[in-house]
């Protein structure tokens, strides 16, 4: 293939082989991130994985997913590395034929003020991916906006994590008119450290509650 020789594509064709027969669902899946990273690597394109898996690295496989969502610029030539690993395409998605591997890029690049962090594997590779902030703000969103109890339970996953989020995540939050938001999510998630259940309903109600005056200041614009 024009701009990568055939001996790498060989190796990298193996070695999406092993990646995708490994046992972790997360550790396969970027690994498997990694390989197209490489495949890509001439054209000075990366990877940057969003969605579920993002989620599942950043939640310490708490949750997990089968999909790879990333972002990457050009994906004309996204498509003809993939295929010449052996992708196959279906619509939006690629699949490996053999294996449970689908991939999609949803788009070409995050939304500004996003940014990604890099992830060193197993195998020494390093995948870029969503920032857990990011992420966080992505799920908070979720939960307000669209009345999400999972969007919740997922950002106070993320919120719980061993690793701290630092002051970035009140300064992003403050950016995107989710401090309140972000507010409730702590005392929720303080509630739910104490053992106390708390039900999809009552999730679903203070949601509706912190969206109202998103509506409210729309509507003074």
């Amino acid at each position: 293939m024009d701009g990568l020789a055939a001996d790498v594509l060989d190796r990298l064709r193996t070695e999406l082989v092993a990646a995708a027969a490994l046992d972790d669902p997360t550790d396969r899946l970027l690994e498997v991130v990694g390989i197209v990273d490489e495949a890509l690597a001439d054209l000075d394109v990366r990877c940057i994985v969003v969605g579920g898996l993002a989620m599942a690295h950043w939640s310490d496989r708490t949750f997990v997913t089968g999909d790879i969502d990333v972002v990457v610029p050009g994906r004309t030539a996204l498509d003809a590395r993939l295929r010449a690993l052996g992708f196959e395409r279906h619509g939006r998605q690629w699949k490996l034929p053999e294996d449970p591997v689908i991939f999609e890029a949803p788009a070409e690049r995050l939304e500004p003020g996003d940014e990604a962090e890099p992830v060193t594997l197993a195998s020494g590779r390093t995948v870029l991916v969503l920032s857990r902030v990011d992420l966080l703000l992505w799920r908070l969103r979720e939960w307000v906006h669209w009345q999400s109890p999972a969007g919740f339970k997922q950002a106070a996953a993320l919120l719980s994590s061993e690793d701290p989020v630092g002051e970035r995540l009140d300064r992003r939050a403050d950016e995107e008119g989710l401090t309140e938001a972000l507010e409730a999510l702590r005392s929720l998630s303080a509630r739910i450290q104490a053992r106390e259940r708390i039900e999809d309903v009552e999730l679903t109600r203070i949601a509706r509650q912190l969206e109202r005056p998103s509506y409210s200041q729309d509507d003074d614009v």
